[in-house]
């Protein structure tokens, strides 16, 4: 499924809000991200702050070009491979997914309406999906 005009608006605004909150969503996303999937915990490094900063700058970076399918694809590949020589695996983008999205539900209280909700549970569904294709091979696919 396409993402919508409004739901790229809805993103691309959101990502300004995750910006200025970066620091309350590296607590939350990764404090989250742990409980979810304690086994993920040697995958990253201690400084979380750093971390986030990536995260977002590899969101804003997939959103800007999610309405064009090929420069996504692209962008996401070489980020997948990085992601494998880290050793993430299929199944981790799930937890990152539930993590994400509690994180975001947390960050923007009230404001994480359930049209905020599906776009970035669908935007992280392509952008995943895309990911683990590239890494593991065009059938692989990661549960939601």
């Amino acid at each position: 499924m396409s993402l919508s005009e409004d739901q790229i608006d809805l993103l691309r605004g959101s990502l300004r809000v995750m910006q200025a909150r970066k620091a309350l969503l590296a607590d939350i996303f990764y404090e989250r991200l742990f409980e979810i999937d304690p086994g993920v915990r040697p995958l990253f490094s201690d400084d979380i702050l750093t971390q986030t900063e990536k995260v977002i700058f590899a969101f804003g970076a997939v959103v800007a070009q999610i309405h064009d399918v090929e420069a996504c694809r692209e962008m996401t590949r070489e980020l997948a491979l990085r992601h494998v020589a880290y050793g993430v695996q299929p199944a981790h983008y799930g937890s990152v997914r539930r993590a994400v999205l509690r994180t975001l539900e947390e960050v923007f209280a009230e404001d994480f309406t359930p049209e905020l909700a599906a776009a970035w549970g669908l935007a992280y569904d392509r952008i995943a999906d895309a990911m683990v294709a590239s890494a593991y091979g065009p059938g692989a696919r990661f549960a939601a």
